[in-house]
């Protein structure tokens, strides 16, 4: 099954590294984006740089994996159904000749704070939920995590088969299969940048003046109000403590300690062209309407956007 094929079968279900998504539990997506992508409103996830390394990454971990566990790994050809719940997935690797199964993931060294100590379970919650569908899927008793961290830390992760989250992710899979995509009732708003894109999208213009809000929207209005100050608070106090930092590490490249280590180096110097100043001066040295034409040929206009901006109260 090809990239084409397999995005197209996943249309069918929930996938697995989508369930995290309609918990609210991942740090990438959010219930609207699951709900945009299998209503067709948006397309799947670009298939960035990032996404390709970790592609290309797979086989020499799951390599590394099965020389550490001396054990052979083999793919599964398609899309494993659910056979009753809207849940589809493709797990990255089953071990041959057991009940169990291996994810692969490539993770910066600078995130292993959410990471446990190797051959525990203590993982991003949303490859709990990821696993835990895999396990509900194929009916294992147990998926390993297989993690390399940077290019010099690799980890095993040991999860087991938890019935009680597997009846937690066909209840929250088929309510919303039933509720958001068969019907037509849309998700409520959440954090997520795909819900911003969309709220953006389905109110493009103004239509209306300037109105006053119900007691509901102004108790919302109060909410992000309190938000903003407290975002604010918390920028300045992390910028102090940055700088308190700096001027430890003072001219070293950086310090390491348990909490976590911190490098402060100069990046390489770079050259950059300011081409709208270059295009000034050569367009100068024209005739008045020569200078205008090319200036009216590169002319494009762009279309404006709404901008949300909030005022607090006086």
């Amino acid at each position: 099954m090809n990239r084409e094929e397999w995005l197209k079968a996943r249309m069918s279900g929930i996938g697995g590294s989508e369930v995290a998504a309609i918990f609210g539990a991942s740090p990438w997506d959010g219930p609207h984006g699951v709900w945009m992508r299998k209503k067709k409103l948006a397309p799947e996830k670009e298939d960035n740089e990032r996404f390709k390394i970790g592609r290309m990454m797979e086989s020499p971990i799951a390599q590394l994996y099965a020389d550490r566990e001396g054990v052979t790994l083999e793919k599964i050809d398609g899309l494993l159904v659910h056979p009753t719940a809207p849940i589809v997935g493709t797990p990255d690797r089953i071990i041959k000749g057991k009940r169990k199964g291996v994810e692969i993931k490539t993770a910066d060294p600078s995130q292993k704070i959410h990471w446990g100590e190797a051959e525990t379970d203590q993982v991003p919650v949303q490859y709990v939920f990821q696993c835990a569908t895999y396990m509900l899927l194929t009916g294992f008793d147990e998926w390993d995590l297989a993690v390399l961290f940077g290019m010099n830390d690799f980890r095993i992760y040991r999860l087991k088969r938890d019935a009680e989250l597997e009846k937690s992710i066909i209840d929250k899979a088929t309510e919303f299969w039933n509720r958001y995509v068969v019907g037509n009732e849309e998700p409520p708003v959440d954090g997520s940048e795909s819900c911003s894109e969309w709220i953006g999208r389905k109110y493009p213009v103004v239509t209306s003046e300037l109105r006053d809000a119900t007691d509901e929207e102004t108790a919302v209005i109060a909410q992000l109000g309190e938000a903003r100050i407290s975002t604010r608070y918390a920028e300045a106090v992390e910028k102090e403590l940055e700088n308190k930092v700096k001027d430890m590490i003072g001219e070293s490249e950086g310090i390491w300690s348990t909490a976590g280590k911190i490098t402060w180096k100069k990046s390489k110097d770079t050259a950059k062209v300011d081409w709208e100043s270059a295009a000034q001066e050569i367009l100068a040295e024209l005739p008045a309407k020569r200078r205008e034409e090319i200036i009216t040929r590169f002319t494009m206009l762009k279309e404006g956007s709404r901008r949300f901006n909030y005022q607090p109260p006086r």
